[in-house]
């Protein structure tokens, strides 16, 4: 079973320098857990950092979008 928490989905969704640590976890989705307030927080944050900064989607979040 594997959580993670915001930090680690905007970490591999910015394909971040320690997003290669948080690729196995969140790609294994059979023993993925993500609380509700988690993905809440990360979808807020992200939008505010796409619109601010007007950047493509990485490769991270295109493969899991």
């Amino acid at each position: 079973m594997n959580v993670v928490d915001s930090s680690g989905w905007l970490e591999y969704f910015a394909d971040g320098k320690n997003a290669d640590f948080f690729t196995t976890p969140i790609e294994d989705t059979a023993s993925l857990i993500v609380p509700t307030l988690t993905v809440f927080y990360a979808v807020a944050v992200w939008k505010y950092l796409t619109r601010e900064t007007r950047e493509i989607i990485p490769r991270n979040a295109r493969k899991t979008i």
